[in-house]
């Protein structure tokens, strides 16, 4: 794995952002603008990783390449957290895909996120889905797996339900990790709409370059 896919975010650089001169802050500015793609699709999505080291992973394909936000839960999410998706989805009723360990936490992270999402937003259409670790893609892939903690008093319904022990969601290789999120997300997006949306991006990233630069 390389080490830009792998981040540290309990530790953090303190300070201004510097600039050489004024047409090097006029392309960084304009570097900032983001089009809003789920403003006119059809639904928009949301990616909930368990885990805050695998957003290296994650962010070029979620972020930068479709658009969209990353909601890592570090766990169970809190209910703060879960009140304010919740208010998202009372707006357009967006599905999440989660993202967890295979092992009995993880298994139970979708499910507690689904039931406070309904009680939460109750007029809303509420659709989440665990994408990974599920038990056939251990096989599927081969991934490695560690026993299970027994302290977790959900460790002997595991087994009893699925026989093998846990599995990390890093055990998953970057790229496949990544294809499997862009494959959820292409399946309410088409991909030429979404290049369609980062073109326009890109020329509006331009005009704004333009316009700071007449101003400089």
């Amino acid at each position: 794995m390389p080490y830009g896919a792998i981040v540290d975010g309990t530790r953090y650089v303190t300070g201004h952002q510097r600039h050489r001169d004024l047409s090097e802050f006029t392309d960084y500015s304009a570097g900032l603008y983001r089009k809003d793609y789920g403003d006119t699709a059809d639904v928009n999505v949301e990616v909930w990783p368990e885990k805050q080291a695998l957003k290296g992973v994650l962010i070029p394909t979620t972020v930068n390449k479709c658009g969209l936000g990353l909601y890592v839960t570090q766990g169970f999410a809190s209910i703060t957290y879960l009140q304010e998706a919740a208010e998202d989805k009372e707006i357009d009723g967006r599905p999440t895909y989660v993202l967890t360990d295979f092992d009995p936490s993880g298994v139970s992270i979708a499910d507690k996120v689904e039931s406070e999402l309904q009680t939460r937003a109750p007029h809303s259409a509420i659709h989440v889905k665990r994408l990974t670790v599920y038990r056939e893609q251990i096989v599927w892939w081969s991934l490695p797996s560690r026993p299970t903690k027994s302290s977790d008093t959900r460790a002997r319904k595991l087994r009893q339900l699925h026989g093998t022990n846990s599995v990390e969601l890093d055990a998953i290789p970057p790229d496949r990790l990544s294809s499997l999120v862009r494959e959820a997300i292409d399946a309410h997006m088409e991909p030429w709409r979404l290049e369609q949306f980062r073109m326009v991006e890109r020329e509006e990233r331009n005009t704004l370059r333009q316009v700071f630069g007449g101003a400089a």
